[in-house]
């Protein structure tokens, strides 16, 4: 015997509580506005009354009967072919996004100019122990907020009673409030910055906040000359489209302002945001992780791959309902576990590049990198010419005296420091600036190492160029050197 079971109406309340944040949950409505056609996507967050909000769009309008069907759990089957503006999945979207945020949600919608609405209010849904969907009558619809943004065709979205930013006093919620708008300006510019920005083959979106349109936030900044791009590769998955990759190494802070370095950090900084950047349909999905096929790297953190992926591979792909995790399928997780090191390599050698002029064998080098037992340290090198004048000139007690104190220098290397420093703020890491008297003492005694190795003045600059302390004072380097030119010139 069989019995039609309804779900429970604490189904609703367990729902609210599925990890979204602000951002997430109004990124999932952004979601719908586009999968309706919309263009122009409006959020309204009024400080004065920060407890409702609304989201205005102009994409298809909806009858009644398919905004009861938008109130409807699960309306759709996550197995159901949808068209590629269709940026959901399994027909949860709108519900639990609002839920998790407010406890009444109304809808309304104007299809070729007419007007009609819904509320589902939890407090009402919970009193009467009963699922329930209020049919606004056109009294009710003309006194609802927002209701002037709506064009002929177009939906608004209406959170009232929006209890999680509800805090002990008005102030402390407005200013709440604020914290949180400003992280969803930044997360939707990150998420939907191929909608926002112009792409070949599609009409750009504007969304807005509080009337401030939002600028994309591309996070492979292809726009910077200095930023290098892999040739494109492509993998077929049979019966369900291709996934396309494309990797990308971001310039070295030293080839860009430091507000550039810090919009590619972002909040949580360059380390954390390497690795794939999974998009479905143009949306970003998820970024900043290897998938778990390596663990993140310092010599990794301008390593950033961009995968796309239709919306036929979402159960392949293992894409959630909050669309914040996601696993690539076994047949192409070898594939990408052996691009991982190809893809990397350029990130590396930004960085190697700028490291092998400081650290080498030749004798002008100060620190030397040991390689023994699969461990790396470094020591000064003794007979660095600055260093082998200084200790010629001592009492020969005291030249093995020297020796220990070099040691001793070496091994109290902050190397801890220096990781956290180069990890977290890389721009903010820099030589010791020497005065004058100092560049010029160091210079008197390389200078004759480097003239009996080269014989060209400009192969001599371009080595000081390279090297430390004399790349960071190069100005007073040449200055010195054109100086002692002119009075070997006047001899």
């Amino acid at each position: 015997m069989e019995r039609e079971v309804q779900p429970s109406t604490n189904l609703a309340f367990s729902m609210r509580d599925m990890g979204y944040s602000l951002e997430t949950a109004l990124a999932d409505i952004v979601d719908n506005a586009l999968a309706a056609g919309a263009t122009q996507i409006s959020i309204f967050a009024p400080p004065q009354c920060p407890l409702i909000l609304g989201v205005v769009d102009n994409g298809a309008g909806m009858r009644i009967e398919d905004i009861i069907k938008a109130f409807t759990l699960a309306a759709k089957s996550p197995e159901e072919t949808r068209g590629k503006s269709d940026l959901g999945r399994f027909g949860l979207g709108m519900k639990t996004a609002s839920w998790s945020q407010c406890r009444k949600v109304t809808l309304v919608s104007s299809f070729e100019g007419d007007l009609t609405a819904a509320s589902m209010d939890l407090d009402s849904i919970k009193e009467k122990n009963r699922w329930s969907l209020d049919i606004l009558s056109d009294e009710e619809i003309r006194k609802l907020p927002f209701l002037h943004h709506l064009s002929n065709d177009g939906t608004l979205l209406i959170w009232e009673k929006i209890d999680r930013l509800e805090l002990d006093t008005e102030e402390k919620t407005r200013r709440l409030l604020s914290e949180l708008l400003d992280s969803t300006r930044n997360h939707l510019r990150l998420v939907f910055h191929r909608f926002l920005s112009y792409e070949p083959g599609y009409q750009t979106v504007t969304i807005k906040i509080n009337e401030l349109p939002l600028e994309p936030l591309d996070p492979f900044f292809k726009s910077n000359p200095a930023t290098q791009a892999a040739p494109i590769e492509q993998i077929e998955i049979a019966g369900k489209g291709l996934v396309i990759i494309e990797a990308f190494t971001l310039p070295h802070h030293k080839k860009v302002s430091a507000k550039e370095w810090e919009q590619m950090g972002r909040a949580e900084g360059h380390l954390r945001n390497q690795g794939f950047y999974l998009y479905r349909e143009r949306r970003l999905i998820l970024w900043g992780t290897w998938f778990k096929l390596r663990r993140q790297q310092e010599l990794l953190k301008l390593a950033r791959v961009k995968i796309d992926i239709p919306n036929t591979m979402d159960e392949d792909w293992q894409i959630n309902i909050m669309k914040s995790s996601a696993r690539p399928p076994r047949v192409i997780q070898e594939r990408l576990k052996n691009l991982i090191d190809h893809l990397g390599a350029p990130s590396k050698r930004v960085y190697k590049h700028r490291g092998t002029s400081l650290i080498g064998d030749k004798p002008y080098i100060v620190w030397q990198q040991l390689k023994a037992q699969g461990n790396i340290s470094y020591r000064i090198e003794s007979t660095h010419p600055v260093i082998k004048r200084f200790k010629d000139g001592l009492p020969e007690k005291n030249k093995e005296q020297l020796n220990h104190v070099l040691e001793f220098i070496a091994a109290a290397l902050p190397v801890d420091t220096l990781y956290s420093d180069l990890g977290s703020t890389p721009e903010l890491v820099n030589v010791h600036m020497m005065d004058e008297d100092n560049i010029r003492f160091a210079l008197q005694e390389i200078l004759p190492t480097l003239k009996e190795i080269y014989i060209d003045k400009e192969e001599i600059l371009a080595v000081l160029r390279e090297i430390e302390p004399y790349r960071s004072n190069f100005g007073k380097v040449e200055s010195i050197i054109s100086e002692e030119d002119e009075i070997d010139n006047d001899r």
